[in-house]
């Protein structure tokens, strides 16, 4: 905000590179700066907000969403940033976390909280209720209130959080949680179930240890949730698993990943960001306009040989060539791939004289007395793989019907195990 996106102010005390890092990466993921480092908009208006611009952006998000009534206690105790609870009041009524959350106890101890009653620690409640009286000064008309509709308010902090979603990691009885980078743990006085709960929200933690390889976040402040909201907050990123047809349409199963965990399959239509990727993966398995995959697959390696030959550049895997060909052709929507003939998805052919050449140099099969074998050629590395289809032999075919090419390596595969022979 004061003109040095690239942090090139002489600190007095440098702060660790991986800390810049991963401060960089969270304000360009809540929107406050650009991939450049310049400040934007939104940014400039947490910048003067009185509280921390994480937090300033959940209040930003909260005033959109008519959410800033259960937002204002909340925010006002995590800019304390320390911790609210000392324990647990032996009668249960006066247990201000019945809900198993820490965010909603900590908004109602801030709004309801005695401290000696709902054991809090003194000076953080004193703190807390001080930064809600500054923040009611910008949003005069917001009641400070324990949250009434908590899905409404997760999909909120998602959506000005990204990250804040964690998946549970479990491994030899101990529970992780994760959001794609460093691990966290919950703190030992979280009263989240974690023998219960998939996802959390993760709205406060701290880290321990000097360097990046010793450092442990622990999560001081949670707030368990169903796997199923973070789909609705469109969380996650979706991977193409596999592809067929019904009557003539192309259909995908797709799973939608987060922190390397499945949170949703789903099988239809391919979605847009796909539709290219899925089209051609769909007819190089023979599911979709396979009657012209057979002279696909003779067209594009007699083109990728004759690249070869000349020594020029290298002829792209067939379905990443189909890909390209379908960006290529303008198809944009999935009606669109009922506009395509097959014939377009079939490289051109090479005079006859290159494809005979092509023949004697690159063999497609070898055959000797006791076994077949089809040879696989990889261009870009220049190995030759014998896969044995048929025949009772069990050792590599003698050297002297070895395929005879100066400077190429050659394999055997048998029942799936590969041996290099030169």
């Amino acid at each position: 905000a004061c003109g040095h996106p690239k942090l090139d102010l002489p600190f007095l005390d440098q702060p660790k590179a991986y800390a810049v890092k991963d401060a960089q990466s969270f304000l360009q993921d809540i929107e406050a700066i650009q991939t450049s480092g310049k400040i934007t908009s939104r940014g400039l208006r947490i910048f003067q907000l009185p509280i921390d611009p994480p937090i300033g952006r959940l209040l930003i998000e909260a005033e959109k969403n008519n959410l800033l009534n259960p937002m204002l206690p909340l925010c006002a105790a995590l800019n304390v940033n320390k911790g609210m609870f000392t324990g647990r009041p032996k009668n249960i009524d006066e247990d201000l976390r019945e809900e198993d959350c820490d965010v909603r106890g900590l908004i109602k101890a801030v709004v309801l909280g005695s401290a000696g009653k709902h054991m809090l620690d003194r000076t953080t409640l004193s703190e807390s209720r001080q930064n809600l009286k500054q923040l009611q000064k910008i949003w005069s008309n917001a009641i400070p209130q324990p949250i009434k509709n908590i899905k409404e308010f997760a999909l909120c902090v998602m959506k000005a959080w990204p990250r804040a979603a964690h998946v549970a990691r479990r491994r030899r009885g101990r529970v992780s949680w994760s959001c794609g980078g460093t691990e966290k743990t919950l703190a030992k006085n979280s009263v989240i179930d974690q023998k219960e709960v998939e996802a959390i929200l993760v709205l406060n933690s701290y880290a321990i240890g000097k360097t990046a390889r010793q450092r442990e976040e622990i999560i001081t402040t949670a707030m368990p949730i169903p796997i199923s909201w973070m789909v609705e907050a469109g969380l996650g990123r979706e991977k193409l698993i596999d592809v067929t047809t019904k009557n003539g349409k192309l259909l995908v199963q797709t799973e939608l990943i987060y922190a390397g965990k499945t949170l949703q399959q789903v099988a239809d239509k391919p979605p847009a960001e796909l539709l290219h990727k899925s089209a051609a993966k769909a007819f190089c398995q023979g599911v979709w306009r396979a009657n012209y995959l057979p002279q696909a697959q003779q067209r594009h390696r007699e083109q990728s040989f004759a690249r070869a030959l000349k020594q020029q550049y290298t002829f792209p895997p067939l379905e990443q060539w189909v890909e390209n060909r379908l960006i290529e052709m303008g198809v944009e929507e999935y009606e669109d791939l009922d506009l395509i003939e097959g014939e377009e998805l079939v490289p051109s052919p090479l005079d006859p004289i290159t494809v005979d050449k092509i023949n004697r140099d690159f063999p497609q099969k070898l055959s000797i007395g006791d076994a077949t074998y089809r040879l696989a050629y990889d261009m870009s590395k220049r190995v030759i793989t014998m896969h044995q289809v048929s025949g009772y032999r069990k050792t590599p075919p003698p050297e002297s019907v070895w395929p005879k090419k100066r400077g190429w390596k050659l394999q055997w595969e048998c029942k799936n195990r590969i041996r290099s022979l030169r």
